[in-house]
């Protein structure tokens, strides 16, 4: 089977430098690239950018959600990650902690853990491990709070 042209030039990527990426950023995308020491990392904004070119952007609630938290970071407020940012109603987490699968279901308003309501992760963490945690972290969420600010710094450069 053969790939299509965005996995292609995707999958051509792989092998390259950073002074290649950002050549490639110059020829595929138009002006300089940004200011990355991170081949990983501008690799992966290059492969987003031509994702975007040929099949579109993020839909303008998630691009409105993207610009608050880039406003409040740049205001250096501090950012939480609550059910209405990329968690849906009705997500179940699930974390193994010391042997025990332990799942946390995402409500409209905060979440439930052993058929207890919190008002937030931190705290359903905290009831877990007995220390303070935090939530998303604990959950492995915080990556994706990383890849935002990534996304947002990157669409202002």
């Amino acid at each position: 089977m053969e790939m299509d042209p965005v996995e292609r030039q995707i999958a051509d990527l792989d092998a390259l430098s950073i002074v290649e990426l950002r050549a490639v950023w110059v020829e595929r995308i138009g002006g300089m690239a940004p200011s990355i020491q991170s081949t990983d990392v501008l690799r992966r904004l290059l492969v987003w950018k031509l994702q975007v070119k040929a099949l579109g952007g993020l839909d303008p609630e998630t691009t409105s959600r993207l610009g608050r938290l880039k406003s409040s970071l740049v205001r250096g407020k501090p950012v939480a990650l609550s059910p209405s940012f990329g968690l849906s109603v009705g997500t179940i987490l699930t974390r193994e902690w010391r042997g025990i699968e332990h799942k946390v279901l995402v409500l409209d308003q905060g979440f439930e853990h052993q058929g207890t309501r919190y008002g937030s992760l931190s705290k359903v963490a905290r009831v877990i491990t007995g220390t303070q945690w935090s939530g998303p972290r604990f959950f492995g969420l915080e990556e994706g709070q990383e890849l935002a600010r990534d996304l947002a710094e990157g669409a202002s450069q």
